[in-house]
């Protein structure tokens, strides 16, 4: 096996003790103590983030979430992460930061979400750096993303090349050649079943995990079986915001949120669609999983809603 799959550190031992569906249970319970836990944590940021945060959780259904020992182990890294960050003090290091958080990811999932750590700790120190004023311009905006990609990948690709060293010295075989042919078969391979071509593959692997990941799955629901389309409604609701918040704006009651901020949320709510566009074969055939990676982006998006605009106390 090419993963780590480090769950089974908990699992194995939480077996001699329960049955699979008491383990199922006991997480469930964890999942939603950590996640009240991590919002009323990030409260110290302000409710905005914190409401955004919740949001970003919810959309990925927790409950499901803690059933499933494949792909819980990301959202234990997210929480726990969640619970810490608030508390770093303000010259904290991201790029050691998000090496652990990289390392952490790498040993506990398998394969399932392992790019739903990156955005979604990732707009956590956004929000951190920007509660203490380092994320003003684009210039420190670009600065911590790069510091937390950088960061998150090595520890990502040590700790899971460490696997393989170790597979390799025990089994006496080039796991790294193994490891190799896998990941380009993850973004190469095509299933026995769907689209034939890269370009189909990857419009099917967007739509499929974009409609299932909420409020999105729902609105098709409504639209199936009512005939309903909300969309229109919400596109309406945010027409009519932007234009509210414009003209506050012009009145000089409010004003935009810092470049840097802005810049930086952005691109966490675009970075899963970018993940989906490269690794397309295997989001499209575990979409049924790979879309929960969109809690990033349905954070972002809340983000954005209750943060772009700040009050001007100039007055």
């Amino acid at each position: 096996m090419r993963q780590w799959f480090g769950s089974q550190v908990i699992f194995r031992p939480l077996l001699c003790l329960f049955t699979l569906s008491e383990i199922r249970m006991i997480f469930q319970y964890l999942v939603i103590l950590l996640s009240g836990i991590s919002v009323m944590t990030i409260g110290k940021l302000g409710k905005a983030p914190a409401v955004s945060f919740l949001i970003g959780i919810l959309s990925a259904n927790i409950v499901i979430v803690g059933s499933s020992l494949n792909f819980i182990g990301t959202f234990l890294v997210v929480l726990t992460a969640a619970i810490i960050i608030p508390s770093l003090k303000q010259d904290f290091q991201v790029a050691d930061f998000m090496i652990v958080i990289g390392g952490t990811t790498a040993f506990m999932d398998l394969f399932a979400t392992p790019f739903l750590t990156f955005p979604m700790v990732t707009l956590l120190l956004i929000i951190k750096k920007n509660h203490s004023n380092q994320c003003n311009t684009l210039k420190q905006g670009f600065i911590l993303l790069f510091q937390s990609a950088i960061g998150w990948l090595s520890g990502y690709v040590i700790l899971w090349m460490g696997k393989w060293l170790l597979a390799s010295v025990a089994l006496n075989t080039n796991c790294f050649l193994d490891a190799f042919n896998e990941f380009v078969n993850a973004g190469t391979m095509r299933p026995d079943y769907g689209p034939q071509t890269t370009t189909g593959m990857i419009r099917e692997s967007l739509r499929l995990n974009f409609s299932a990941i909420f409020p999105v799955n729902l609105l098709q629901i409504l639209n199936e079986k009512y005939s309903i389309h909300i969309e229109f409604i919400i596109i309406l609701l945010i027409i009519l915001w932007v234009i509210v918040n414009f003209i506050l704006y012009k009145k000089g009651y409010i004003k935009l949120n810092n470049n840097g901020y802005l810049f930086c949320v952005i691109l966490m709510m675009l970075s899963p669609y970018v993940w989906y566009l490269f690794i397309n074969a295997h989001s499209f055939v575990h979409f049924w999983f790979s879309y929960r990676s969109q809690c990033a982006t349905i954070c972002s998006v809340s983000l954005l809603l209750g943060t772009t605009w700040t009050k001007n106390n100039n007055d």
